[in-house]
């Protein structure tokens, strides 16, 4: 856990804002359910908590505007793979470029990615949900504008 929570730090940090304007709302993927106090799994509750109190500090320290940042916690029936596809598939969609610091933070439970679009940042936290006894994938999204 802590690991993960220093390899979500590392790409806050990061996570660099260079000049191009644009589209960068991000819709939730289909089937996905927005999730509003907890994912019913003790384990990911911590980690999301956590993520929520360390994330949106990082981004403040990075130079975001608070007034900016948004998170969306949401649970979807798909799997880390299918989750990663959809976030990457903005990178030929919509114009962001993906942080490439991030490539070796993904393991069987837990994949982390980063975006960038011109000043905003996008940050992604998903957590297999089956490892902890639950079922499907729980994803936390941060975004925000310098």
């Amino acid at each position: 856990m802590r690991r993960t929570l220093l390899s979500l730090l590392v790409l806050v940090f990061a996570l660099s804002a260079c000049g191009a304007s644009g589209d960068t709302t991000v819709a939730l993927p289909p089937e996905a359910t927005k999730v509003t106090e907890s994912v019913e799994v003790k384990e990911i509750d911590a980690i999301i908590t956590e993520w929520k109190k360390v994330a949106p500090e990082q981004m403040k320290l990075d130079a975001v505007k608070p007034e900016t940042i948004e998170e969306v916690i949401y649970t979807s029936p798909s799997t880390l793979a299918d989750v990663q596809s959809y976030y990457n598939n903005l990178v030929t969609t919509k114009g962001w470029f993906a942080v490439k610091k991030m490539t070796n933070l993904q393991s069987d439970q837990v994949v982390l990615l980063g975006y960038e679009h011109g000043t905003t940042a996008l940050v992604v936290g998903a957590i297999d949900a089956s490892k902890f006894g639950g079922t499907g994938v729980v994803v936390y999204t941060l975004k925000g504008t310098k």
